[in-house]
């Protein structure tokens, strides 16, 4: 099987990082205002179930790095990983946060 381009591949660590971050810190901000009533385990299914999905719908594109500390894990362990890659699951993250919380107002 051919490798995906890198555009391909950046797209979707951008978008699944962007995903990642937005249904997850999304449901803690809704746990928040809902003084709790998520609970740590609805979080923590939310994370889940997202990176479920994540991997099943995009692992095979791009490796499935949607946490940039999976990368820095994997350089730090010495297994090959590319350059770009910390730089591609980094990039959906600024403005999944945007979104998510807004911007400050003042």
């Amino acid at each position: 099987m051919e490798r995906p381009d890198l555009a391909r591949r950046a797209l979707t660590e951008a978008l699944g990082s962007f995903v990642l971050v937005f249904a997850g810190c999304g449901a803690i901000v809704t746990d928040a205002h809902t003084h709790g009533d998520l609970g740590a385990v609805g979080v923590a299914l939310v994370f889940f179930l997202v990176l479920v999905a994540l991997i099943s719908a995009g692992g095979h594109v791009s490796g499935a790095h949607y946490s940039p500390a999976v990368t820095v894990a994997l350089t730090v362990s010495r297994h090959s990983v590319e350059a770009p890659e910390w730089a591609r699951s980094a990039a959906g993250a600024p403005p999944a946060a945007h979104f998510t919380i807004g911007r400050p107002s003042g």
